[in-house]
């Protein structure tokens, strides 16, 4: 994915006028990949892995809302407007809605989490850090993730902006990839003694 995003920038706008969205829909794709990868059972039982994907319960979401308005005696069908006291469809659609309003909020924590999660599968010294840095870094993350999303979908770049980013990209993944031997500091020091003593 990353050689595809570095072939795509390697031509002409003429030639390929969709090449810095082809370019950004590899390394979205390549971040996405990252942020699938297993931690532990209970890192992904920590984040609720389910917690991010809203799309279903949105679609849920808007059929009961069509639904209500055939059930409620509170919606005026030729009006096409609401009025009177609150019925029992209306009153079980109010619960639901405010059960929709904190699965939005969940989402929220669900990507800081996801982001601190994707660091720690990239370096398992980033919880040594400290909060700030670990928040500061995971900031990086997200944005560089949001540069790509958007000009996936289409946002207007330029070059220089889509390059800045790959580097940003790669100097951010360079300095988090680190090999597994030395991902276990009590373990290296304790290899360290060991060669050492002998």
């Amino acid at each position: 994915m990353l050689t595809g995003a570095l072939v795509a920038m390697k031509q002409d706008e003429q030639d390929n006028p969709e090449l810095f969205v082809h370019a950004a829909q590899s390394l979205r794709e390549l971040m996405d990949r990252f942020e699938r990868m297993k931690v532990s059972e209970q890192a992904d039982q920590a984040t609720g892995d389910d917690a991010g994907n809203t799309e279903p319960k949105r679609r849920e979401y808007a059929e009961k809302w069509t639904r209500l308005k055939t059930r409620s005696t509170c919606f005026n069908q030729a009006t096409a407007s609401w009025a009177g006291t609150i019925d029992p469809p209306l009153l079980e659609f109010l619960a639901d809605t405010e059960a929709f309003i904190r699965r939005y909020q969940a989402r929220d924590i669900f990507l800081k989490t996801k982001q601190a999660k994707v660091m720690i599968t990239l370096d398992p010294m980033f919880e040594n850090l400290s909060e700030d840095e670990q928040q500061r870094i995971a900031l990086e993350w997200a944005r560089l993730k949001e540069f790509f999303n958007g000009v996936a979908h289409h946002s207007r770049t330029t070059r220089p902006e889509t390059e800045s980013a790959l580097e940003q990209l790669e100097i951010f993944l360079h300095r988090r990839l680190i090999p597994v031997e030395v991902a276990n500091k009590n373990a290296l020091l304790a290899f360290i003694d060991g060669v050492e003593a002998s």
